[in-house]
């Protein structure tokens, strides 16, 4: 599989987490990226800390959580025996409510799938076009430019592997530690807890920063328009199809 696993594994794994002769220069930004985006700091959807997590994406496909503390009951409080996928997951979804940053994630990858999308239609209705010109004469091989174009979609499909892998890790994990509040909340309580829920861990809580058109605004619908649309325009894009199984 394409990626890079080497430099995923030392931070899927916690021996190897402080491991810094191992760690190559994209690993070391990727573990910088991977700490800004999960603090309480906010960061606003323009800024290029996004880009620099997205970069890294041929170690992104290759990230899982270290599940082997899961059942130990002081696992919350010892995170210098956990991966840094680990811990990253587990600040994020305790900053969540604070940063909005999972919900800046979720614009992002909204964003991604789009253009994702409209390039694998562009590219399939110029197929198309060039069929319907050839008929009846010699077919033509592909133009360079048409090939540039299927480079630059596997690029930009590669691209969403890596940063929905991290998104699936981060998501699940904030939605179980909410969840988990919620019950214990309302075991405390005897009442239904009226404070934080799963969804409010994808709504983007308005700020004062220029380019910033979202204001409280719950980034799971644009997201869940997204993927449809993903799966929908699979069945008519040959091109989709190839990524899907590729």
């Amino acid at each position: 599989m394409w990626g890079d696993a080497q430099g995923a594994a030392d931070l899927n794994h916690p021996a190897r987490m402080n491991d810094h002769a191992s760690s190559s220069q994209l690993t070391s930004k990727c573990k910088a990226s991977l700490v800004q985006i999960s603090s309480p700091a906010h960061i606003p959807l323009q800024d290029t800390r996004w880009q620099e997590l997205f970069l890294s994406y041929e170690i992104l496909v290759h990230l899982d959580r270290d599940h082997s503390d899961d059942n130990s009951p002081s696992s919350n409080h010892n995170d210098e025996n956990n991966s840094l996928v680990s811990q990253v997951a587990r600040n994020m979804a305790r900053n969540t409510f604070l940063s909005s940053n999972l919900a800046g994630f979720t614009w992002h990858i909204t964003r991604m799938i789009n253009e994702l999308v409209h390039s694998c239609i562009s590219i399939n209705q110029s197929k198309h076009l060039n069929a319907e010109q050839g008929d009846g004469h010699v077919v033509t091989p592909p133009t360079p430019a048409n090939a540039s174009l299927k480079i630059a979609l596997v690029g930009k499909a590669r691209v969403v592997c890596g940063a929905m892998k991290l998104y699936r890790i981060m998501v699940h994990e904030a939605i179980v530690k909410t969840t988990q509040k919620e019950s214990n909340d309302h075991e405390r309580s005897g009442q239904r807890h009226e404070g934080s829920s799963v969804a409010d861990i994808f709504l983007f809580q308005s700020r004062q920063h220029s380019g910033i058109t979202a204001s409280d605004e719950n980034m799971a619908h644009g997201l869940s328009n997204a993927l449809l649309t993903f799966l929908s325009s699979s069945v008519e894009s040959k091109d989709m199809k190839e990524l899907i199984y590729s």
